[in-house]
């Protein structure tokens, strides 16, 4: 009677031994990785010039673990008017809670300047400047208010990327957000000229020009937590050179 149940033994080993040799050949992935070393990592390669018009939105969509669900949104954009002239922006979007953008979470200060210019030319001409800025610009600057920014990281070959990081997910996070202003007359006569000047300078924390930036990604998948990277060029603070993405295998 016990022969009879070898073959049946010689299974239940059988089995055991494929599924323990299946559980070996998964990768034992790394809480931490270092940008730009690609072993154990599954790459991309994008190759792609994202560049928006005026008041034209140019947008692409990255699968950063090729599951079929886009998680990751480039947009470039030139917005403005005739008024206030054109202004360049780039922007990032995480699509949804699985996807985590590394960032920072900050107070972020708004510095306020108010000052009227008095001319006395063949007529009056008066000046009124309002300029709000992310520094303090002059030493009469006045803190307009303090609100909580989220900012993506700008991060390079050789930083290291860890699980515990904070990461942001579900937003639009500005890139490269620059600076602007308005010139309007609220009064021109034969004797007088009345101008509202108004600028704004928020480019304390975007990402540089003309470099080769990296940004952090955390993605949760079926298989667990995977890190990665988008690997970027900014030109002309709105036309995004998407080079590659990566994400642990």
């Amino acid at each position: 009677m016990a022969m009879k149940n070898v073959p049946f033994i010689g299974l239940i080993l059988s089995t055991a031994v494929l599924f323990a040799a299946c559980m070996k050949e998964e990768p034992e992935r790394r809480e931490e990785i270092v940008i730009g070393e690609y072993g154990g990592m599954k790459l991309q390669h994008h190759d792609t010039i994202l560049s928006g018009g005026y008041n034209q939105k140019a947008g692409y969509t990255i699968d950063i673990d090729l599951d079929g669900q886009d998680d990751l949104m480039l947009i470039s954009n030139i917005w403005g008017s005739p008024g206030m002239g054109q202004h360049p922006e780039a922007d990032i979007v995480s699509l949804d809670k699985s996807l985590g953008i590394h960032g920072i979470v900050f107070q972020d200060t708004t510095f306020f300047y108010h000052k009227i210019d008095t001319f006395y030319y063949s007529k009056v001409e008066i000046y009124i400047r309002n300029r709000y800025s992310c520094r303090r610009e002059h030493p009469e600057d006045q803190v307009n208010r303090i609100r909580e920014s989220l900012q993506p990281t700008v991060m390079k070959r050789g930083e290291r990327l860890n699980r515990t990081d904070v990461f942001l997910s579900d937003t639009t996070l500005n890139l490269n957000y620059g600076s602007f202003g308005q010139w309007r007359e609220l009064l021109s006569t034969p004797d007088t000229l009345i101008v509202d000047e108004y600028y704004a300078f928020y480019d304390c924390h975007t990402f540089p020009d003309d470099e080769i930036c990296w940004v952090g990604l955390r993605k949760e998948t079926r298989e667990g937590i995977k890190l990665g990277w988008l690997k970027i060029i900014l030109n002309s603070h709105y036309k995004i050179s998407i080079l590659e993405s990566a994400l642990q295998e």
